[in-house]
């Protein structure tokens, strides 16, 4: 199993390929949890590399609902799949169209930031970038 043996309320970030260190485990831990008071939305992120993944046990894992969004950051597919994909609630998408999700998808998900990048610089500025987007004042950088 991909899944931690902690609660997942406890875990708001699962590094399934381990390409994050702890301090950026727990900067993006940080980020998440000012995001959540800011915006009343849930934002869970996963690294992993398709097909080695959790599943739909991540939902129950999470308690997924209407206000989640996930940012799943997929290795796999030798670069026939997008990297950054979100999946995002009914409610998660009131507060950002879908078109918004697509962008930022488009922007850090595409093989020339990735390459130029990496993929560990590319999760901490998507999380930097939601945090900007959602935390009013915030100054997170976006890399």
């Amino acid at each position: 199993s991909l899944l931690p043996a902690t609660p997942g309320a406890s875990t708001p970030v699962i590094d399934a390929i381990n390409i994050l260190t702890p301090s950026q485990e727990r900067e993006i831990s940080t980020l998440i949890k000012e995001i959540e008071s800011a915006s009343r939305l849930k934002l869970r992120v996963l690294t992993q590399t398709f097909p080695t993944t959790p599943g739909l046990a991540i939902r129950d894992y999470w308690g997924i609902d209407q206000r989640s969004i996930i940012y799943v950051h997929d290795t796999g597919g030798l670069g026939e799949t997008k990297v950054v994909n979100f999946n995002a609630g009914d409610e998660a998408e009131r507060a950002k169209p879908l078109d918004f999700w697509r962008r930022l998808a488009n922007r850090f998900g595409n093989k020339f930031y990735i390459r130029d990048h990496g993929d560990t610089d590319t999760v901490m500025a998507v999380v930097r970038e939601l945090h900007r987007e959602f935390v009013p004042g915030s100054t997170a950088a976006s890399g």
